[in-house]
């Protein structure tokens, strides 16, 4: 039922080969041994159709949309096939993978407590000459523009399509480093903060995206291995995009309305934007705020709810990193 690549066929053919192989050892009628015998047939036509080629007339295939592993099933066997044996049909592709990094194309408040307190790997990095600070090890992963008032979204960006290009100005301090990067099924390739020389051998195919995300061509299914060279200095697009713009300052109506009567408040008095970003962060510094791995659940006003109640939270703004 959990059947998803040709490995996966395989493994399963191999293990029934191998149950067979026990029963004949036990077997003493002859009847018995016509039945083993037919279920050896299966498992050799079976095998035949995991490597592809010419089937026997009469061979039903069942295929899934992703590339793997096909189940066939001749005609006069189908009906005494029990149905727990069968291939779930459909493809992985489009999904997480919480076995690997445990990274989706959306966050909601709480969502990733257990991937906090995960000691899993997501990537190793070797730099070829100093490791930089810790403070300066900032791996931008994905970011999430759409928010409905309680969940943040990447948006899709069709990768033959990436939009115009970033506007970079690099300062002096730059790195080259080779990441060794586990598979998490999703097209983000985990840079510095920020990528200048891109990987052109990897087979990735990686751009960067108008948000700084480098993006490979494909989701990551595998480990991947490829070599960059970041700016640890930089600005990027002076003159935004307005479509950007406008993006980031949507809100959902009718909810929050707590925040935005702060947001509105700070507006009015501090009238410049980085004005009214350093009363954002003096807010945080000079409230009562916990950090805590095990925050409260939050209700259908999650903002409201974490600056006015609860007030416990944790940091997510990145994956846990290795480095040598």
């Amino acid at each position: 039922m959990e059947m998803r690549t040709r490995r996966d066929a395989m493994a399963l053919v191999m293990l029934g080969f191998f149950l067979l192989l026990t029963h004949y050892f036990i077997l003493a009628e002859h009847p018995d041994r016509l039945v083993a015998t037919r279920s050896d047939h299966l498992l050799t036509a079976t095998l035949i159709r995991v490597h592809g080629g010419a089937q026997p007339p009469g061979t039903i295939v069942l295929r899934r949309p992703a590339a793997g592993a096909g189940a066939p099933l001749r005609a006069d066997h189908l009906p005494a096939l029990p149905a727990c044996l069968r291939p779930a049909l459909g493809t992985a592709k489009g999904r997480s993978l919480p076995g690997l990094s445990g990274l989706s194309e959306q966050m909601s408040p709480g969502s990733l407590n257990n991937l906090i307190q995960s000691g899993a790997i997501a990537f190793r990095v070797r730099f070829s000459g100093e490791v930089p600070e810790k403070s300066d090890l900032y791996w931008r992963g994905p970011v999430f523009e759409d928010y409905d008032g309680q969940t943040w979204r990447a948006r899709v960006r069709d990768p033959q399509r990436p939009g115009r290009p970033p506007l970079i100005e690099a300062g002096d301090r730059q790195v080259s480093y080779v990441t060794t990067l586990e598979a998490h099924n999703q097209r983000w390739l985990l840079a510095l903060d920020l990528p200048l020389v891109l990987p052109d051998d990897s087979g990735l195919a990686p751009t960067l995206s108008p948000t700084l995300e480098t993006l490979a061509r494909e989701p990551v299914l595998s480990r991947a291995r490829f070599a960059l060279t970041s700016s640890l200095d930089f600005v990027a697009n002076r003159q935004e995009i307005p479509a950007m713009l406008q993006q980031a300052l949507r809100l959902p109506p009718g909810l929050n309305q707590r925040s935005r009567e702060l947001a509105e408040a700070w507006r009015e008095k501090f009238k410049k934007p980085e004005l009214i970003s350093g009363a954002a962060l003096l807010f945080f510094r000079q409230e009562a705020f916990f950090y805590t791995l095990r925050p409260p659940l939050l209700g259908q006003n999650a903002v409201d709810d974490f600056l006015f109640g609860t007030r416990r939270g944790f940091c997510v703004t990145s994956p846990r990193p290795t480095s040598s």
